[in-house]
């Protein structure tokens, strides 16, 4: 008896995406100058790369996560979506070039801690929320961060999420020629909060500045995380504060009219939770930025005499 054997052949239907670059500020379709896909499994895999285009068909047989990257007028935007999808629409926006026209609010919160060796330790939070349809690049670069002429050991990290959530990304910032840095990305559409860190000498107190690069939308914000640590406005008298339950912290007040904060005294090491002698009316802003501070300090912390880790291309 002949033996009969069967071949069956294995056939992987290919599903097309199409996937369509719009420009949410117009709501037209948008050219992008490069649209890049990527699979996304252990690592970015390039699958395709295109010049010039607002909208590609692709054809796949690979199951899980894609990354579609469009890069538009100098802008990376970024889209996960599922290989099984049909359609996937990547938003990009136009761009503002001035940032006292674009109607985005900036507030400020700073944090100081004691360290060893006569150092101060310096975190200012860089809270953006922007309700428009654009996205604000300083220079078409990014945005600038100014820190004190004898700062070193400078840090800096962006939220991913445009909710301002807790997942963060490192900025491989530029030094300029004035002593700012960099940071080389964008505020767009949504809430975003950078991070930026350093320490300067601190052995006879400290003049913190309230100038800024941007105008700020309220008061700055300021905490002392080090025990025994004084801060005096301008006139030499003592800052208010308010007690933060969240933090059980107080939180210090400082006028936009007021040119600078003395920081002195303290010592090297967490303070406890005290009651605030003088409380002030609570601000609704930082509510979504005090919390973050154990998420942030966990992950970019005061790492100051660490080296800058690698930087991650940004995308989203």
């Amino acid at each position: 008896m002949k033996t009969v054997k069967f071949f069956f052949l294995l056939v992987v239907p290919l599903f097309a995406i199409e996937i369509r670059v719009i420009n949410e500020t117009t709501g037209k379709p948008a050219v992008a100058d490069t649209l890049e896909l990527f699979r996304m499994d252990s690592a970015m895999e390039p699958l395709e790369t295109h010049k010039n285009v607002s909208s590609i068909s692709y054809k796949v047989k690979e199951e899980g996560n894609l990354l579609a990257v469009a890069h538009y007028r100098g802008i990376s935007y970024s889209r996960f979506f599922s290989a099984t999808e049909s359609r996937v629409n990547l938003s990009v926006f136009e761009r503002h070039d001035s940032f006292p026209e674009s109607g985005i609010s900036m507030r400020t919160l700073v944090q100081f801690e004691v360290l060893p060796e006569k150092k101060l330790g310096v975190m200012e939070y860089l809270f953006f929320s922007n309700s428009t349809k654009k996205t604000f690049a300083d220079g078409g670069k990014g945005i600038m961060a100014h820190v004190p002429p004898r700062a070193e050991s400078f840090q800096a990290a962006v939220t991913l999420d445009s909710a301002g959530e807790g997942q963060w990304l490192t900025l491989q910032s530029e030094k300029q020629g004035d002593g700012s840095y960099l940071l080389p990305y964008p505020v767009k559409p949504g809430e975003r909060i950078y991070q930026i860190s350093y320490v300067v000498p601190y052995s006879n107190g400290f003049v913190y500045s309230s100038v800024k690069p941007y105008p700020q939308s309220g008061e700055i914000l300021v905490t002392a995380r080090s025990a025994g640590m004084e801060l005096r406005d301008a006139q030499g008298r003592l800052l208010p504060g308010e007690h933060d339950k969240e933090i059980g912290r107080i939180v210090y007040t400082l006028p936009l009219s007021e040119a600078n904060l003395f920081v002195s005294g303290g010592k090297p090491g967490a303070a406890k939770s005290t009651a605030a002698s003088n409380p002030q009316r609570a601000i609704p802003f930082y509510a979504a930025v005090l919390v973050m501070l154990g998420t942030a300090g966990a992950i970019v912390g005061l790492a100051f005499y660490s080296s800058k880790g690698a930087s991650i291309r940004p995308l989203l």
